[in-house]
């Protein structure tokens, strides 16, 4: 049999079954027209990448800082003070050494109330401290915070606020104190490091009280014994001072082991407590850092500081508020970004400096508030109901800089945006520019470095336009893997839809395949009609699966997603198609030409 013949066959039989045909190819259909948007979708997205990082510099490293901490709380009037620091500060040095409590901070250290002479007698104390070395006389009215006597019988007033083991800490005064907390608020200083100054200062502090209550013994028993007593006596009385000299050492002794062995203990989890003391501080980046960076960096071409909110806008074209993304930024953004202007200037030092309310648009924003780049540049905006002169607008642009697309968004002064829109609250982005690409790593290291100066509890995320790019091309290649993988699945399920259909279609013309093995066709006839068959139903299915992409292409553009079809798309979608009816129809082929022609017209 010829192959126009078989042609003709196969035309025939999908000709007098049209619609089972459509029917038996819409597996097919779907799997064209998902080749087809696989392909295109791809090659979109990588030429969206490449447009987004063709501008920007190879050398462009983003700095961000990551809080970590929980958010906290001020004080109804909203400010802090170094008296309030201080106080917990030394409520924790006072839980740090498991003591007593000082004294009530609103009580003056050593202030005696000499206006009341009515006392009963007895000491008054406002604090946790305790007596110490005998009674105090009748008229001893203490007012200390965590005082102690430490005489014996003592008859004077005692004002002093000595130290009740930590409790009142006498020999700081309140400008210690006060510098004390300013250097932990800073960092300075850690727990460790007070606790070790307090404890040299008890120390001194025993000591001279072991030596006076020693010197107070000797001389009480001097006195009780007269100046008659023998040599031998005195002799006696020496071995006595020197035993109890010696306990009293090494009590002292034991006490320093102690506290010794304490801040090894607090030296060994140093390490630990400055892990976890990490991003725990609310740290937002300024001016001044970019400034340090420039100067002790010289690897740089240039170095910019931004943040952007989503600010409510009014004006133009507009006839309702709408909420647009606007960036504050420092003037150098726009070299750094290797920005172009359509209209007007970009952003100056001295606006950034004087706070001014100016602000540049986009391309794309110009556009949708006044049509145009030449209508918007003079206008008046209002962001955040705050009059705004438009003194520029941006060319059209597909970089993106800093999470900041230049088309879609407003850019303000630096300053300006702190002032009037976001306040503190923001999370600045510094972008550097590295003067030689093979030098990321070292401005990364160097740029690490000066920032740990300024903050020395922070930990910086650095992201270059190489890791960017990366990102941007793994995301796209497993979008692409994905949609690859449903195509398959459906092309497997319209082939066996194939398959199934040809096995029925089999069944069904089982006798018009015995008529031609009876007038002489062969088994390779047989075959390769089927396949054709076959063959030619996914090709139909393939043709309205490239049409039915056509169709679906300006809904997936809507939804934001770049679509590029080309030639190669079709013909990829058209091959997969053919080669999915010629797998799957095989075997009911292979079937039909292995019919005995007696059985094939003897069958009911």
């Amino acid at each position: 049999m010829r192959l126009s013949e078989l042609l003709r066959l196969v035309w025939l039989n999908i000709n007098q079954n049209k619609f089972k045909t459509v029917m038996t190819s819409i597996g097919i259909i779907v799997g064209a027209a998902t080749i087809v948007m696989v392909i295109a979708i791809g090659r979109g997205g990588k030429m969206d990448v490449a447009e987004q990082f063709a501008s920007l510099n190879a050398g462009s490293i983003d700095i961000t800082y990551d809080y970590e901490g929980e958010e906290t709380t001020t004080s109804a009037s909203g400010s802090f003070s170094i008296s309030d620091l201080g106080s917990s500060l030394m409520s924790n040095v006072s839980s740090f050494f498991n003591m007593g409590g000082g004294g009530d901070s609103s009580s003056s250290r050593g202030d005696r109330n000499s206006s009341d002479s009515s006392t009963s007698g007895n000491a008054a104390s406002n604090s946790g401290g305790m007596t110490m070395g005998g009674n105090s006389a009748p008229d001893s009215d203490s007012s200390s915070g965590g005082g102690r006597n430490m005489g014996n019988d003592s008859s004077s007033d005692d004002a002093s606020g000595g130290r009740s083991d930590m409790g009142g800490m006498s020999d700081f005064s309140d400008s210690d104190l006060s510098e004390i907390a300013e250097a932990f608020s800073s960092g300075d200083m850690d727990m460790s490091d007070i606790a070790s100054m307090f404890s040299q200062d008890a120390a001194g502090d025993e000591a001279a009280l072991a030596d006076g209550e020693n010197a107070d013994e000797d001389g009480a028993e001097a006195s009780d014994s007269g100046e008659g007593m023998s040599s031998e006596n005195r002799e006696a009385e020496g071995d006595t001072d020197g035993t109890e000299d010696s306990s009293e050492e090494e009590a002292l002794t034991e006490a320093a082991a102690a506290v010794s062995a304490d801040d090894e203990e607090e030296m060994e989890t140093e390490t630990d407590l400055t892990d976890s003391r990490l991003n725990q501080e609310n740290i937002i980046l300024t001016i001044d850092d970019v400034e340090d960076i420039e100067t002790f960096v010289t690897e740089l071409d240039g170095a910019t500081i931004s943040y952007t909110s989503r600010t409510s806008v009014e004006g133009g074209d507009l006839t309702s508020a709408e909420t647009y993304t606007v960036a504050g930024v420092y003037y150098s953004y726009y070299t750094v970004s290797n920005l172009s202007m359509a209209a007007g200037e970009f952003i100056t030092d001295d606006e950034s400096d004087s706070t001014a309310r100016v602000c540049v648009l986009g391309s794309t924003v110009a556009k949708e508030l006044f049509g145009s780049a030449e209508e918007a540049y003079g206008e008046t905006l209002y962001l955040d109901d705050r009059a705004y002169e438009i003194v520029g607008v941006l060319a059209s642009s597909s970089t993106v800089s800093a999470n900041i697309t230049p088309d879609e968004s407003i850019f303000i002064p630096y300053e300006t945006g702190i002032k009037y829109i976001t306040g503190t609250d923001i999370s600045p982005v510094i972008t550097v520019i590295c003067n030689d690409v093979d030098l990321v790593d070292t401005v990364k290291e160097k740029v690490e470095t000066v920032l740990e100066e300024n903050y020395s509890t922070a930990e910086f995320t650095f992201s270059d336009a190489s890791s960017k790019l990366e990102a941007a091309e793994s995301s796209n290649e497993i979008l692409t893997m994905l949609l690859s993988a449903m195509a398959v699945i459906v092309f497997i399920v319209g082939g066996i839809g194939i398959m199934n259909v040809l096995f029925v279609s089999v069944k069904e013309r089982t006798e018009e395949i015995g008529i031609l093995k009876s007038l002489g066709a062969s088994r390779s006839n047989i075959l390769f009609e089927f396949l054709f068959e076959s063959a030619a139903i996914s090709m139909i299915g393939g043709i309205l699966g490239v049409g039915a992409s056509f169709l679906v292409t300006p809904l997936v553009e809507y939804n934001g997603i770049r679509v590029e079809a080309n030639v190669n798309a079709w013909a990829a979608a058209l091959a997969f198609s053919i080669l999915t009816g010629t797998i799957f129809g095989f075997y009911p082929a292979w079937k039909a030409s292995k019919l005995v022609p007696v059985e094939a017209l003897n069958s009911d």
